[in-house]
């Protein structure tokens, strides 16, 4: 999901005007936390793209949680 030095979330950042970031899931190191920061309209982008990635990886489309 992240690619190689980080380039689909700078990607994603780059092209939604969100900022993406990645973190290990402290309870489940199988898992990861994506934090979503920007706009309504630049985090309803880049939230798609997130999902459309780990989608496209064959992964189950992931639980959203806000804050």
């Amino acid at each position: 999901m992240i690619g190689t030095h980080g380039r689909n979330i700078i990607a994603i950042s780059a092209t939604s005007g969100a900022k993406v970031d990645v973190y290990n899931d402290a309870s489940n190191p199988t898992m990861r936390i994506v934090k979503v920061i920007g706009l309504p309209e630049q985090i309803k982008i880049a939230t798609k793209m997130v999902r459309q990635r780990i989608v496209e990886r064959g992964f189950p489309s992931p639980t959203l949680r806000t804050n």
